[in-house]
């Protein structure tokens, strides 16, 4: 969420390898935010088509369960379906569907962007904008949110059963 918000990307992906820790209760503090992402990374924004985007988040679920988290979008998946062909309907925040052909900012990280954990589709996407350290951008984040910060919303992947 955080990097969606600042960058103001309509989509967000984080790899789930980089998020290292819960928020524990209580007062926010750098600290507790580099503990849950204590790695140098960058946020970079890119341009990406409908169906570029439905491929990289094919790509955060090709082992059948997601390998990512998102900001933005509702993703209804079937894990049953062969690889490639698994996400069912993307609806971002306000209701609207993905349109493989209409273009889209995703914001990312540069581990992400490099091809780590499996996301080589990105290498040679349109950067729109860098926005700067990840935790930094987390800790901006934490700052235009009214107090208590609550969780975000859970369930952006959605399974088919």
């Amino acid at each position: 969420d955080a990097q969606r918000n600042v960058t103001r990307a309509d989509l967000a992906l984080m790899n789930s390898g980089g998020v290292r820790a819960d928020l524990a209760a209580g007062p926010v503090t750098f600290g507790a935010l580099f503990a849950v992402m204590p790695f140098d990374n960058k946020v970079v924004v890119l341009e990406l088509t409908g169906a570029q985007l439905r491929e990289v988040l094919e790509a955060a679920l090709r082992n059948g369960s997601p390998s990512a988290h998102v900001a933005g979008a509702t993703v209804r998946y079937d894990p049953r379906r062969p690889a490639g062909e698994r996400v069912r309907e993307v609806r971002f925040t306000g209701g609207k569907k993905l349109e493989d052909g209409r273009r889209y900012r995703l914001a990312v990280n540069d581990f992400m962007l490099t091809g780590g954990d499996g996301f080589t589709m990105l290498a040679d996407k349109p950067r729109v904008a860098t926005a700067g350290q990840l935790i930094d951008v987390l800790e901006l984040y934490a700052r235009r949110l009214p107090p208590p910060i609550e969780p975000p919303a859970v369930g952006r992947f959605q399974r088919d059963e």
